[in-house]
């Protein structure tokens, strides 16, 4: 394998694609600048190859020069990006080695690049544009259908899913999001009230009662490119959870049990602007993996203080009962033995 062949690659991963992609961002003619210095640097320190007399002496050459380049562009724009010359000389340098291990024991070019490059622990979320979107207390009209495509009708959760509300506070930590939602719904329609003990959960009354459910679910960044990974607990065991970024207005959300691999849920989330968002799920049954349900959820993003003025509101609407609120967990639909307080706490 041809060293000045990879060379070019692995930079483009290492440094040209963040550098470039903060400039465009931030419009930074700083950016731009230290863009082009560092392709001076590469074409400066592979002219001569390593382990030649020369190479020690034209390496400092290329780095005096890297180093003025960069406190220019420093001194005349002012730059918002973290690192300098010293860091870009240090790290190509230990890439450049790297390069020589692929060469002499054939190992593979992602890996190395993963080793050199990615640390998902010291990725900071809100450095993504649809994070920053995310992040915060967002307000839903919710419409979630069965599988024959009208409104979900549970043998476990006597409520009506045709028109609900949620309340999601999403908070951005670092390279973890954490999400705690309350789902709030109506009381059921009196003509499907029997009288039975499954009618209502706790102490309301079918048909008149409304009643709510929480869900929590949390990840971390899975790799350098802002996607997410974590564990989701389901009635039939834990699965994994995948969110991946499609554009900085898009992500999909998956999960699935692994083994066997049994598809659960993919959600396609879209956020046109960080004032509103829109998803829908396809759910399916395990393990047929046959379509089990539809949702079409309405989220705008508020204050929050607005979003306990709303959530109030709802169960005021729908006559939930005091000792119902956060009372039962959504995916058992069993209870839940914590208050909204210790629910809610990990996103204040």
């Amino acid at each position: 394998m041809d060293r000045h062949w990879i060379l070019p690659l692995l930079l483009m991963l290492f440094f040209g694609l963040p550098t470039l992609a903060s400039a465009a961002e931030e419009s930074d003619a700083c950016a731009v600048k230290k863009d082009q210095a560092a392709a001076r640097y590469y074409n400066c320190i592979t002219r001569h190859p390593s382990g030649t007399p020369q190479s020690s002496a034209w390496a400092g050459l290329c780095e005096r020069r890297l180093e003025r380049q960069f406190r220019r562009a420093d001194r005349l724009d002012g730059c918002g990006l973290s690192g300098g010359a010293a860091e870009f000389s240090e790290a190509f340098s230990e890439l450049s080695n790297s390069v020589q291990e692929l060469v002499s024991t054939d190992q593979s070019l992602d890996a190395i690049v993963l080793e050199k490059v990615c640390n998902p622990e010291d990725v900071n979320l809100l450095d993504f544009e649809v994070w920053r979107r995310e992040n915060g207390y967002w307000v839903g009209e919710y419409t979630f259908l069965g599988a024959d495509g009208n409104p979900n009708q549970s043998a476990s959760w006597p409520y009506r899913y045709d028109q609900y509300k949620g309340f999601i506070a999403l908070k951005i930590e670092g390279n973890r999001l954490i999400q705690r939602n309350v789902f709030a719904y109506p009381p059921q329609d009196s003509e499907r009230c029997t009288g039975e003990e499954d009618d209502v959960k706790g102490d309301g009354t079918c048909g008149i009662h409304g009643n709510e459910k929480i869900f929590s679910a949390d990840q971390t960044a899975s790799d350098c490119r802002g996607n997410l990974a974590g564990p989701f607990v389901t009635p039939f065991g834990t699965a994994n959870t995948f969110t991946t970024i499609i554009e900085p207005d898009t992500v999909v959300y998956r999960v699935q049990f692994p083994d066997p691999p049994f598809l659960l849920q993919n959600q396609l989330t879209t956020l046109p602007n960080d004032q509103i968002r829109i998803r829908s799920a396809q759910g399916f049954s395990v393990p047929t993996q046959e379509t089990s349900y539809l949702s079409y959820y309405r989220e705008r993003k508020v204050t929050r203080e607005e979003f306990y003025e709303a959530l109030e509101q709802a169960r005021a609407d729908y006559n939930i009962l005091p000792s119902d609120e956060c009372g039962y967990d959504g995916t058992s639909n069993g209870p839940t033995g914590i208050d909204c307080e210790t629910h809610f706490s990990d996103t204040e």
